[in-house]
């Protein structure tokens, strides 16, 4: 994942519409195919950019558990934990209200409850994503937060935008 934000954050935070435009499935998945065989390859410089942002996307999407059933980056592994971690979001979420200075706390609360690999992982996407939305790259890639989190997680939409906009303080403490 560190190669991937890397590669993105040299050769594409000024791609317009990064993260919304897919890879090419083919060569995608050929990607992920050699990563899985040489996790030390690099992209070469002139991959194309949708590629780069598709590994991404689709390495979030295909983490698995010890159970070798999709994995939880985000919150629970079983039904129950999942019923008591939608209350526990929509708690956070009404407790917050309009207080904003409350939301990156409360995110970086719910971070702690991730596995270290997941808490690494998330920043990881979440730094290189706001470096993408800072004025100097959002005049052409035409992104914000609220989109790159709807494009790159939509099952944490929400948090993934209070990541990327309150970066320094959700990972201000954390690996």
């Amino acid at each position: 994942m560190k190669m991937l934000c890397r590669w993105i954050r040299r050769h594409a935070l000024d791609v317009e519409g990064i993260f919304r435009k897919p890879g090419n499935g083919r060569q995608v998945r050929a990607w992920i195919a050699k990563l899985n065989a040489d996790p030390t390859l690099e992209l070469p410089p002139d991959e194309m950019c949708e590629n780069a942002a598709s590994l991404v996307v689709k390495f979030l999407m295909g983490l698995k558990g010890e159970d070798g059933l999709p994995a939880k980056i985000w919150g629970p592994e079983s039904s129950a934990q999942a019923v008591q971690f939608s209350r526990e979001v929509r708690t956070m979420v009404k407790e917050c209200g309009g207080d904003y200075d409350r939301i990156p706390i409360e995110v970086n609360r719910l971070l702690k409850t991730l596995p270290r690999e997941n808490q690494a992982t998330l920043k990881e996407i979440a730094g290189m994503l706001n470096e993408a939305c800072q004025p100097e790259h959002t005049e052409t890639n035409l992104m914000d937060a609220y989109k790159f989190g709807l494009c790159v997680t939509p099952a944490i939409q929400w948090f993934m935008q209070q990541m990327i906009e309150n970066y320094d303080e959700v990972f201000a403490d954390l690996p």
